[in-house]
């Protein structure tokens, strides 16, 4: 090229490219016009999946608490000295504790109001001849873990109800004129205090519901079949579908009253919709399931919380004499050598 022609061509640059899968369903417009139902279902995924994250954090919190009561003195008598100022200090130091468990219980409110109102959609009678997906399902199965782990570990973490009681006691003497405060602690309190409190105020919501016992089947049935066909890939995901069985096994039996009549769903009810002698064999198999860290669960022992537990419906669990696949160790010490 002669050199008084003036160089046009641009210079060349690097352009970077960053996939995000990760989007929660973000693109739901996409879906407005030609696939309506879809878009509703991806708006209703987004919604669960956030919930989900929100639960796993709470779940992270339970099991990470340390109770930091016990390094604060204590009052041994209205006489002691500095009486008050170690009020404050226990409200000072506990307060942005009792705030995170305050929000706990409202997080789990509102998790259950929207599992529930999404439970009464999917059994309206409108919504019945509609297929729900298999994603659908284990989405919903994994709410029910997810009360289940809260609930858990709620009852077992003792340091977290004495770290609100020396709270609670605290804000007593100082901010008794603030009735709002009270009356808000009192209700934290008897939520801590409560055994099983989060599943039995889930089972109670969801018995207000007509035929939200099918849709239970159709989880159970989605979880029995993925178990099956090992549709997972880590242990977690196994136990997620044990844990789904055993505890939609447990909101399903019921007693409800509809029209002056009253209505009771049992399992043996139920054995027309599932597999009693599949559950009973998977329930065999995993005697016992990775609740969340190193906190361990007995599905099984959902089932016979029931009032119509018949222990002759279940001969694989009730049989002792016989080693679960997954206590036999020995069986595989070769193969660990």
């Amino acid at each position: 090229m002669h050199k008084d022609v003036p160089a046009i061509q641009a210079s060349s640059f690097s352009v970077l490219y960053q996939s995000n899968t990760d989007t929660n369903f973000e693109d739901i417009a996409a879906f407005k016009s030609a696939f309506a139902r879809s878009a509703e279902d991806a708006r209703v995924y987004a919604q669960l999946n956030l919930l989900l994250e929100q639960g796993l954090e709470y779940a992270i919190m339970l099991y990470t608490w340390r109770s930091m009561s016990r390094a604060l003195p204590h009052i041994r008598s209205n006489e002691q000295p500095h009486r008050m100022e170690i009020y404050h200090k226990t409200v000072e130091i506990l307060e942005p504790h009792a705030q995170k468990l305050r929000e706990f219980k409202n997080f789990q409110d509102s998790a259950i109001d929207r599992f529930v109102e999404e439970m009464r959609r999917l059994a309206h009678k409108d919504q019945k001849n509609f297929f729900v997906s298999q994603s659908y399902l284990l989405t919903l199965g994994k709410m029910l873990k997810m009360f289940v782990v809260l609930d858990e570990m709620k009852n077992m973490k003792a340091s977290m109800k004495n770290d609100y009681s020396n709270y609670k006691r605290a804000t007593q003497l100082l901010r008794h004129h603030d009735t709002e405060l009270m009356k808000e602690s009192q209700e934290v309190s008897m939520f801590l205090a409560k055994q099983k409190i989060i599943r039995d105020t889930l089972k109670e919501r969801l018995v207000t519901i007509d035929g939200y016992e099918e849709l239970l089947a159709e989880i159970i049935n989605n979880s029995v079949n993925m178990y099956e066909n090992k549709i997972y890939v880590l242990p977690e995901e196994k136990h997620t579908l044990v844990m789904v069985i055993a505890f939609s096994l447990y909101l399903a039996d019921s007693s409800r009253i509809i029209d002056g009549k009253q209505v009771v769903v049992s399992l043996s009810k139920m054995a027309k919709k599932i597999s009693i002698s599949k559950i009973d064999r998977i329930f065999k198999e995993c005697e016992v399931v990775n609740l969340f860290g190193d906190m361990s669960v007995e599905p099984f022992h959902y089932v016979k919380q029931n009032s119509s537990y018949d222990s002759s419906k279940w001969s694989e669990c009730t049989n002792h004499s016989k080693t679960s696949s997954q206590g036999a160790i020995l069986i595989h010490v070769q193969r660990f050598r």
